[in-house]
């Protein structure tokens, strides 16, 4: 028996794509816990454009990623705060500096989420930061905090 699955099952298939069950693992177990529908012909074209336009948005998702990267990799971005004698800064650098300088130079609005930072940044210097555009793409990016 066909059966279109709404969600990712291990060893079985990933969501909407249509697969080839027993009939009582459909009828027993897929089907009564919502995990997949019978493949109609009204249902294989319905999933199908759901399944095609996923695709898409993904495909455009990660161009816009790869953009991101391929802008912002490797760059330094300056930061001139006051600072103590010591190298202290008065305040510090957070995700939401950060976001508004790339914003600033590069046109780019990303996400708080996105960028891997541990603690602030409290000191004069450089410092590496993380930017993880997707699962598989990060951008390292250098902070480099000057005194005024």
């Amino acid at each position: 028996m066909k059966v279109i699955l709404l969600k990712d099952i291990k060893k079985l298939g990933r969501k909407y794509d249509t697969v080839q069950v027993k009939q009582g693992y459909a009828a027993n177990f897929l089907i009564p816990k919502g995990v997949a529908v019978f493949a109609t012909s009204n249902n294989i074209t319905k999933y199908k454009e759901l399944k095609d336009s996923i695709v898409m948005k993904k495909e455009e998702i990660s161009s816009n990623a790869q953009k991101v990267y391929d802008t912002i990799n490797n760059k330094i971005y300056i930061f001139k705060e006051k600072a103590s004698d010591k190298g202290h800064l008065f305040g510090s650098i957070t995700e939401k500096e950060i976001l508004e300088k790339i914003k600033e130079e590069d046109k780019f609005e990303i996400d708080k989420n996105y960028i891997c930072l541990d603690n602030h940044i409290k000191e004069i210097g450089e410092h590496t930061v993380k930017i993880k555009l997707l699962e598989n793409l990060e951008a390292i990016v250098t902070i480099r905090i000057e005194q005024i």
